[in-house]
This record gives structure tokens, C-alpha cells and sequence, in this order.
């Protein structure tokens, strides 16, 4: 087994555990409890760790999370088409009316 990514939260172990899964990668969760313990052990040592099973995993594995944690910038606010409201580039339904924006291109 080998460590691919040091998650900041469970709740982002999970996900890239979750989406790896989904691509045929086996993985193992370690650390999931430890935060609780933060502050009695360094809190580094706590944070959640994502291993692949298979150590010839590990190259797509990471290619994989970099992908999925890597931030798009939000584009241009955008008109509703339904009324009109400017809407920021990040919104994918419309503040105002809840018509559903063009997607980016």
C-alpha cells in the first residue's frame, strides 16, 4: 500500500476515496478517527490519509486527485435569460428565478 494524499477533513478523504473507487482504484482510509483526538496528538498526525491498495495505482491515483482538486476559476457574472439578473459566473441556477444558466464554455 502506498499514501497518495493527506486529506485536510473526512469529509474530503471520503469524496477522492469515493470518485477513486469509482474508477476501479482500491483504497483505504486511515487516520478517519483521529481527529477527535487533535490537540492530544500533533495535528498532523491526525489528518486523514488516503492509501492505495495496490501500489500500481498510485500514479493514476494521484494524477486523479490532482485533477479533482485542482480550483476553476468562476467565469464572468452571466444575464438570466428568464429576467435578466446579472448572476455570478459560479451560480448554475439564477439567484432571482431559479431558471438554470447556459453552462460555461
Amino acid at each position: 500500500m502506498k499514501r497518495v494524499f493527506t486529506a485536510q477533513n473526512l469529509a474530503e478523504a471520503r469524496l477522492l476515496a469515493d470518485a477513486l473507487g469509482r474508477a476501479g482504484i482500491s483504497t483505504k482510509i486511515f487516520n478517519e478517527f483521529a481527529q477527535g483526538a487533535m490537540g492530544d496528538i500533533p495535528f498532523l498526525q491526525a489528518l486523514p490519509e488516503i492509501w492505495v491498495v495496490e501500489e500500481g495505482d498510485e500514479a493514476r491515483a494521484g494524477q486523479m486527485i490532482g485533477e479533482l482538486c485542482r480550483e476553476t476559476p468562476p467565469g464572468p457574472d452571466r444575464p438570466c435569460p428568464g429576467c435578466g439578473e446579472m448572476n455570478p459566473g459560479s451560480f448554475g441556477r439564477c439567484w432571482s428565478c431559479g431558471v438554470v444558466l447556459a453552462e460555461r464554455e
